[in-house]
């Protein structure tokens, strides 16, 4: 972002742009995220598999955690990591590894899924597995097989499984 602010020669601050970014985070992600089909199922499976699940978000804490309990998965998650947790992003290693510290997991142990670039690279910077999931308008197949080179490409949920048996 503070590219954008030199680029265009914004009379804002970085921090000012931070502040907004955050606001709107809050004020449009109630009632507005779907969850997509198969994902509680899948989550349920994974932790009856005894298998420890993290998120890695850049979304601000409360904003990600009021998102998960509204559609009903927050408790499926062992650790969740947002933008506070961080000085640093993705694709940064820095989010996956405090992730991981938090499930008591090693990186080369841990399977790093996402929708776009940023959380591939962020995996694979930190030494985890990857796994690009399909079903997202976030970033087309090509863009992330060019952009990261995930080790596994997902068409459903139900493939997450198939990947940790």
């Amino acid at each position: 972002m503070k590219d954008v602010v030199k680029r265009y020669n914004l009379s804002c601050t970085y921090a000012d742009l931070c502040d907004t970014y955050r606001e709107y985070q809050v004020k449009h992600s109630k009632g507005g995220i779907p969850v997509f089909d198969g994902i509680p199922e899948t989550l349920d499976a994974l932790n009856n598999l005894g298998i420890k699940l993290g998120v890695v978000t850049s979304r601000i804490n409360d904003s990600v955690e009021e998102i998960l309990k509204e559609t009903g998965i927050f408790d499926s998650f062992d650790a969740i990591i947002g933008a506070y947790d961080t000085n640093i992003h993705k694709p940064n290693p820095e989010p996956a590894l405090l992730c991981c510290q938090k499930l008591g997991v090693d990186p080369k142990d841990a399977l790093m899924i996402g929708d776009a670039v940023y959380d591939i690279q962020c995996g694979h910077n930190a030494g985890c597995k990857t796994c690009f999931v399909a079903w997202s308008a976030c970033t087309t197949l090509e863009q992330a097989i060019e952009g990261s080179h995930p080790d596994y490409i997902v068409y459903s949920p139900q493939e997450l499984l198939d990947l940790v048996k």
